[in-house]
């Protein structure tokens, strides 16, 4: 089984979130296990200052669905796949900008931001 890890850009998007007015920790604040379910379209890729990302939705192993949010830097970047298994490290922010092709109206607060994905 192939194992995809998603970490390209995390310097960059540490960077690319602190600017944007998101926190950006030092280390993850929470762990998940989770069966990705939908994978957002990538958002198009804009000039300016325009937070961008994916949104991945799941289901934990006891059935709780939720949704995290993956900054979106490359459009070569290879993103979780639905129905792959993924270990997620991730904390919580406010999430504003673009989901996928959509603008967000109002922010998301508290928002699950991933800071590492590992998929098999």
């Amino acid at each position: 089984m192939k194992t995809v890890t998603v970490r390209r850009c995390l310097a960059a998007a540490s960077i690319w979130l602190a600017f944007s007015g998101c926190a950006t920790p030092a280390a993850s604040a929470y762990d998940a296990r989770l069966q990705v379910t939908k994978v957002s379209d990538r958002p198009p890729i804009v000039s300016g200052v325009i937070v961008t990302w994916v949104r991945l939705d799941g289901t934990d192993p006891q059935g709780h669905s939720d949704k995290f949010f993956i900054p979106f830097l490359d459009e070569k970047a290879e993103l979780p796949k639905p129905h792959s298994q993924c270990d997620i490290k991730y904390h919580t922010g406010t999430v504003s900008g673009m989901v996928g092709t959509e603008s967000l109206k109002t922010p998301i607060i508290d928002g699950n931001i991933v800071d590492d994905v590992s998929c098999k």
